[in-house]
Formats: structure tokens, sequence, C-alpha cells
């Protein structure tokens, strides 16, 4: 039996579909610039990832994070908060958070004994498309997980109302780590769909190049593509191809035109 994180009543109770998500809300949590602009967040512990280790990045309101050159992509379109929805983040080392962390990351990546010291939330709560119809919105969220070798990504996906060719992966920012979830087309549903059997998320464990995804049995509404390994670039990849950034020093006027 999975044990996943439910919202309190600290954490925005009207949010739909919460059961996917990691607790968020006003209590606990910074909330980013409104608008399609970005934040600075500087870690407390060093992420492992792509072989490397950061201690900061940059949270973007349209859906990814951006180590300057490797990128975290749960769900890029053109999103905005100018209006209306929240982008809620957070670091923490708070117990009862790690030890939901460590239960779901062992559940996905059994015999590694992982133990979570860390971890990172940002909620997309309620966001709406940019000058698209205010009354539909989505909430959906990255998780960030390490014990400071190790390192793992859940996607959380909760109430998806609009897409937009909204696109997901993880990006090395090279031709050698690249992963993008199939998300073209009709047949795709994002709060469904899964590689954890658990509907909505999708975990990844992201400290080497070779991106790992669980070994379970996948669900019948599953759709994604193989990840790459040395030698093949994201060009050269069949499929859809994807359109966010993996260039250092992406600021947020870089984002526009998408």
């Amino acid at each position: 039996a999975l044990t996943t994180p439910v919202t309190s009543s600290t954490s925005a109770a009207g949010t739909s579909g919460t059961g996917v998500l990691y607790e968020y809300g006003n209590a606990t949590d910074s909330l980013s610039a409104r608008g399609d602009g970005y934040v600075s967040v500087d870690l407390t512990v060093n992420f492992p990832l792509f072989g490397n280790s950061y201690s900061s990045f940059y949270l973007y309101n349209r859906g990814y994070l951006d180590f300057s050159r490797p990128s975290i992509v749960p769900f890029y379109a053109a999103i905005s908060t100018a209006i209306s929805g929240n982008i809620y983040y957070r670091q923490s080392a708070d117990p009862s958070l790690l030890a939901n962390a460590t239960q779901d990351i062992n559940t996905y990546f059994p015999g590694l004994g992982f133990s979570a010291q860390w971890v990172f939330i940002a909620t997309w709560d309620k966001v709406p498309q940019y000058q698209g119809n205010a009354s539909q919105v989505n909430t959906f969220q990255v998780v960030l997980i390490t014990d400071g070798t190790i390192s793992f990504v859940l996607f959380n996906y909760a109430d998806i109302q609009w897409t937009s060719n909204a696109e997901a992966a993880l990006l090395s920012g090279n031709a050698a780590g690249y992963y993008q979830l199939n998300t073209s087309g009709s047949s795709f549903n994002w709060t469904s769909s899964s590689n954890t059997n658990y509907p909505g998320r999708w975990a990844f464990r992201v400290d080497r190049l070779q991106i790992e995804v669980p070994a379970l049995q996948q669900p019948a509404t599953t759709a994604l593509t193989t990840p790459v390994t040395s030698g093949t670039s994201a060009a050269g990849t069949s499929g859809t191809a994807l359109t966010a950034p993996v260039t250092s020093g992406m600021s947020a006027a870089g984002t526009s035109g998408t």
C-alpha cells in the first residue's frame, strides 16, 4: 500500500483531486511572483542531478525548474498567475514529510534502502493559461527528493483542465540525458497516466546521467517515450520535439514566443 501525502487544512482545502499531491499551502510555503516570471531558489542541501550537484535553480511560473543548463519540466506551457492562481514552493527536512517521501521512493525503487534527508515541493495551484479561459485551471506539482547522494523527481498531476500543447520532460542540457512524456495527441490523460501505478504520478531517479524509471507494471493509460542515453541527442529522438529551455542563462525574456 502506498502512503501518499494529502493536503491538510493549511493546504488550499478547495483543490480538486489533491490525493496525489504532497502537502502545500500558505502555512508552510513561499509564493512565487505573479505573472509569467521566475524566482531564484537557494537550496539548503545540494541536489545531485545528471552527474553534477546543484545549490540553486530558477523556478519559472511557466512550469519548469531551470538549473542553468539542466531543466526539470513538469508542465511547460503559457502559464500566467497575473490574475488568478498561485505557485507555492518550499524545501523541508520535516520528519513526517521525509518519512512519506522515503516510503514512496522505496515503493517505486525497491532495494535501495533509501532514506530521504531533504525534499523540495513546488505546486502550481489552480493556474490558468495566459490569455486563455480563466475558468479552466490546472493543479500540478514537482517534488525533488534526495539523501545527498541519490536523488529523485516526482511529477504529480491532480487536475488538468487545459493543455495547449504542454510538454513534460527531464533534460540534462546535453545529448546524453533526456526523457520526455509523450503528451501529444488526445490519448494522453495527465491525471490518470503514470509510471508508478498511482494515477497522475510519475517518478524518476535523476542523480546519474541515465534517467531511471520504476520497474513496475504500467497501467494501460501510460504513454511515454523511452529514456535516451549517451550518444543520442534530443533532436535525434522520435516523437514530439520539446521546446522547453535547455540552454544556460535562460531569462524570463527567453520564454517568450512559446
